[in-house]
């Protein structure tokens, strides 16, 4: 407390720096953490999207995939 009065300037800016650091640290852990979900998300999506057109027992084109197929021509 006492060293707050003698030097306020140097005290008040290295906890600012300080701050600043912990705050952009947080801010990219954060970005890095979002752009994961969404890496995770996408993955899933595309394994529905192709369970959607294909049997699970066979492996073979289901009628969704036929039917869409169909539409093409």
């Amino acid at each position: 407390m006492i060293t707050y009065y003698v030097y306020p300037v140097m005290i008040v800016g290295s906890f600012s720096k300080v701050g600043f650091l912990l705050f952009f640290a947080y801010l990219g852990h954060s970005a890095l953490r979002q752009i994961g979900k969404m890496e995770i998300q996408d993955a899933e999506n595309r394994v529905y999207q192709q369970l959607a057109y294909v049997d699970m027992m066979t492996g073979l084109s289901n009628r969704t995939a036929f039917e869409r197929e169909l539409a093409l021509y």
